[in-house]
């Protein structure tokens, strides 16, 4: 993105939500996106980008397709990636 030029974008499935996947009407097996990589067409979408201090204090800048997550949201992830608590029934489950 930071070329400055049109970029083009192949998206296949894999991770446990899909939310951008299924905005933009990419199939969840891989099968079915690598047929829209070989037969789609290609479309405009628009790109975010945030810019924020990192840890050592240094500004930084990341895109962003659909949804920016930070804080809480990345935390209660990383606590259910790490096995989750108790209470939460996430044993053979996903997404």
């Amino acid at each position: 993105m930071s070329a400055g030029s049109d970029t083009e974008l192949g998206i296949l499935p894999s991770g446990t939500g899909g939310d951008f996947r299924k905005t933009i009407g990419v199939p969840a097996r891989a099968r079915g996106a690598a047929r829209i990589l070989r037969d789609g067409q290609t479309r405009q979408i628009d790109v975010g980008r945030v810019t924020f201090t990192n840890d050592d204090g240094e500004p930084e800048s990341r895109y962003f397709l659909g949804v920016a997550s930070f804080g809480m949201s990345a935390d209660v992830i990383a606590r259910v990636k790490e096995g989750g608590p108790d209470w939460l029934p996430t044993k053979g489950r996903s997404g």
